[in-house]
Formats: C-alpha cells, sequence, structure tokens
C-alpha cells in the first residue's frame, strides 16, 4: 500500500463519547515514532480502534479491548465489523459500520441515538460513536 491509501479509526466508549485517530497504512515509521504512537493511543481513556484502508483492525487501545470483549492478538486483522458489531437499540437492526462509511465516502461519521454494542460474549453496550478517515499529505 502506499501511504495515500485511507485507514479509519472508530473511536467509541460508552455514554460520553468516543475519540477517532489513526495512521494512513503504508506509513513507516521509525521505532522510537511507533512506540510513542502505540502508547499515545493507549492511554486515551474512551476505547480507540484503528484499521487500515480495508476495514481490517489493526490496534485496539485497553479500553476497547474491554469494551469489546477482543484482545489486540485476538482482533488484529479481523473485519471491524465483526469486533465492533452494533445495533439499534429499540429494532435490534444491524447498524452499518461508521468505519466501513468513513473508509468508502471519505467523511466523519457519527452514529445515532440508541446504539449498542455487542460484546464478544454479549454484553449489550450503550455508545456514542465516530470514525474518521484519516490521509497522508499525499491524499
Amino acid at each position: 500500500m502506499s501511504t495515500t491509501d485511507r485507514a479509519a479509526a472508530g473511536g467509541y466508549s460508552g455514554p460520553g463519547g468516543g475519540k477517532s485517530g489513526a495512521v494512513p497504512a503504508g506509513v513507516v515509521f521509525s521505532e522510537e515514532s511507533a512506540e510513542w504512537l502505540r502508547v499515545t493511543l493507549s492511554c486515551i481513556g474512551d476505547a480507540v480502534v484503528t484499521t487500515d484502508a480495508h476495514g481490517k483492525v489493526t490496534f485496539l487501545n485497553p479500553v476497547a479491548q474491554q469494551l469489546t470483549g477482543w484482545t489486540w492478538d485476538e482482533a488484529i486483522g479481523v473485519d471491524i465489523s465483526s469486533v465492533f458489531h452494533i445495533v439499534n437499540e429499540e429494532t435490534r437492526d444491524e447498524v452499518e459500520s461508521p468505519v466501513l462509511r468513513a473508509l468508502g465516502q471519505g467523511v466523519i461519521v457519527g452514529l445515532a441515538n440508541h446504539t449498542i454494542l455487542i460484546a464478544r460474549n454479549g454484553r449489550e453496550i450503550p455508545i456514542d460513536d465516530s470514525a474518521a478517515p484519516i490521509r497522508s499529505t499525499g491524499g
């Protein structure tokens, strides 16, 4: 992949909002920069999930791991829709992944009210969420 490929992040948490951020696929970091980025994303108090340009998980911070029930090792390379399974609280209809929509449309995407995350163990968590495509300076 080139540095112009898109990546997205879905940052989400329980009531109160979420954060988002990612690194474009193909960007190469020094070992020091990569460690700084990993530590920074890990310290964010909201859940942060990053994906590659194809919607495959590349990172989950500890809060995301706790909420989704997926460990970092289990989630890496898995489609975001499997790790971040969301439905409408009232209708129980599946909700389109904001990450996939952000990747496809190149826009910041938020969730409608009454969205719940179905964790890996079946636990239901009301969430606020957003996803944003992140691009390199080249596009």
